[in-house]
């Protein structure tokens, strides 16, 4: 509620997540950055009326998708293709273009607010229990809270970058070991 108010009318901030992965890596309560964590969110009218559900104008070239995830961009596009295709059945991937195509901002906390509660058989998406985010804690936030630099866009690069790292090696070794177990299931 705070950072609702704090940046209502900072056009730059479109999107506050309650998901970290960063515990370690940000000495304020919170950071600014360019990804956009979906779990446990927040954000204002202003931002939400420019969802684009349909993904008009998707480039793969467009030059910020590269600025926004640098090394990752490749499956960022990946990710926007496959839901163009209709290969993916979600709502976030939307906002997370919409977020990249208007260079928005969003607001990642030190330590993740939420725990995801929703893998496994019954779930909609994450049916494993073996996703890279399903063993993440929850975290009290304190107060009062110390706030980030917005401006500091080098350090906002910086830690995205870091954030991606770790993202993409937790999701790399949980494919493989994913994939381990179902060969091991069919030797059985």
């Amino acid at each position: 509620e705070e950072l609702l108010e704090r940046y209502k009318d900072d056009m730059r901030v479109w999107h506050i997540g309650g998901f970290s992965l960063q515990n370690s890596l940000i000495e304020d309560s919170y950071r600014f950055s360019r990804l956009i964590p979906i779990w446990g969110w927040a954000t204002w009218r202003r931002s939400w009326n420019k969802y684009e559900i349909d993904m008009n104008g998707f480039d793969p070239k467009e030059e910020r998708i590269y600025s926004y995830f640098g090394r990752y961009s490749n499956d960022v596009k990946e990710t926007f293709k496959q839901h163009l295709l209709n290969n993916v059945n979600t709502w976030d991937t939307q906002w997370a273009f919409t977020c990249v195509k208007n260079g928005a901002l969003s607001i990642i906390p030190k330590k993740s607010l939420i725990k995801n509660i929703g893998f496994g058989a019954d779930a909609t998406h994450t049916l494993s229990h073996d996703k890279v985010n399903s063993n993440i804690q929850n975290s009290d936030l304190k107060f009062p809270l110390t706030h980030s630099d917005i401006n500091d866009l080098n350090n906002i690069a910086i830690l995205d970058e870091q954030y991606l790292s770790v993202f993409y090696k937790k999701t790399f070794f949980s494919q493989i070991k994913s994939k381990i177990k179902k060969v091991i299931s069919w030797i059985k």
